[in-house]
C-alpha cells in the first residue's frame, strides 16, 4: 500500500521470530519495526492507512488461534484481540478503514468454515457472519468499502470451487457466485 506521499508500507510475518512486522520506505530508506511480538503472531496480514497516515494491521495469532488487530498512533503500536470465539479464527484477513476512522475486517473462521466481518465502533468490536452456509466458504477474502460505508467482499467457496461476492446493504448481507 502507498501513503499520501507515494511511499510503500508493508505488513508481514517474520517467520524466524514469529512476529508481526511493519516496513515503510521513505527518502532515507526502509524502516522495519515489530508491531507485535507476543507469541507467534502475524500470519495472514492485511494493512490499511487511516486519514492521518497511521498504519492499521489485521492478522492471525498462531499461538492462540485468534484474529488480532494492531495500530500505530503517536509513534506507539497497540494490539488487541478482535475475535477468539472459535479455535482457528482469523485466516485470510482483509482490512479497510471506514469514513469515521473505524477498522473493518473480513476474515475466515476455520472451525465452522465461514466468512466473517468485524467492525470496531465506539471502542467495541461487532462481529457478523457474512456467509455461514454449510459449505467451507470465506477463504482469501478481499474487502472494500463504498462511499456509504457498506462492505463489499470477494472470497472463495472451497466446497463448490466458486469465486463469490458479498455485499452489505442496509445491514443485510447478500452473496452470489461470480465464477462457477
Amino acid at each position: 500500500m502507498l501513503d499520501s506521499q507515494g511511499w510503500p508500507w508493508i505488513s508481514y510475518y517474520d517467520e524466524t521470530n514469529g512476529n508481526l512486522k511493519c516496513a515503510h520506505k521513505s527518502g532515507s530508506g526502509w524502516t522495519n519495526e515489530p508491531a507485535e511480538t507476543a507469541g507467534d503472531v502475524g500470519l495472514f496480514t492485511s494493512m490499511a492507512l487511516d486519514a492521518l497516515g497511521n498504519p492499521h494491521i489485521s492478522y492471525y495469532d498462531n499461538t492462540n488461534g485468534n484474529l488480532r488487530y494492531a495500530r500505530k498512533s503517536g509513534g506507539t503500536w497497540t494490539a488487541e484481540m478482535v475475535d477468539g470465539a472459535s479455535d482457528d479464527v482469523g485466516y485470510d484477513t482483509s482490512i479497510e478503514i471506514d469514513g469515521q476512522g473505524n477498522p473493518c475486517i473480513s476474515y475466515f473462521d476455520d472451525t465452522p468454515g465461514d466468512l466473517l466481518f468485524a467492525r470496531k465502533s465506539g471502542g467495541v468490536w461487532e462481529h457478523e457472519v457474512v456467509d455461514g452456509s454449510p459449505d467451507v466458504t470465506g477463504l482469501y477474502s478481499s474487502l472494500a468499502l463504498d462511499a456509504h460505508g457498506d462492505a463489499h467482499i470477494s472470497y472463495y467457496d472451497q466446497t463448490n470451487g466458486n469465486l463469490m461476492y458479498a455485499r452489505r446493504t442496509n445491514g443485510v448481507w447478500s452473496s452470489e457466485p461470480l465464477d462457477v
